[in-house]
């Protein structure tokens, strides 16, 4: 049974993978990137969304191999929550701005992320 799931789980990351691939490649040769959902560099769209749900279902898989298993139990519950913690990251997007508040709010130093997308958006 579990090398099913295991098989199921592989086969699904694989058509995933080769059709996020598909999809960003289209957006970006076809489309010039004209559809920002379907960029694959930003946030809050489909892909980042997706992103987070695979890393949830691992943090819950990892949950419940530490209810069920007696052995290695801590290292399970450890593991389950630094998934948890990056699904977090990657749908509310924490470090991103922990690093604006920290740097630019503590350490008085310049937001790159606006410097950088203003250089950007001149360039186009």
């Amino acid at each position: 049974m579990a090398e099913r799931i295991v098989a199921v789980g592989l086969a699904l990351a694989l058509v995933a993978a080769v059709g996020q691939t598909i999809v960003g490649l289209v957006n970006a040769l076809v489309y010039d990137g004209r559809y920002l959902q379907l960029d694959l560099d930003r946030e809050f769209n489909v892909f980042s969304w997706a992103s987070s749900a695979a890393t949830f279902a691992a943090a819950f898989a990892a949950l419940l191999a530490a209810i069920a298993l007696d052995y290695w139990r801590a290292r399970w519950a450890t593991l389950a929550a630094i998934l948890a913690f990056f699904s977090a990251d990657d749908l509310l997007v924490l470090h991103e701005r922990l690093t604006r508040r920290l740097f630019v709010g503590v350490f008085e130093l310049p937001d790159f992320e606006s410097t950088f997308a203003t250089v950007a958006t001149r360039s186009r």
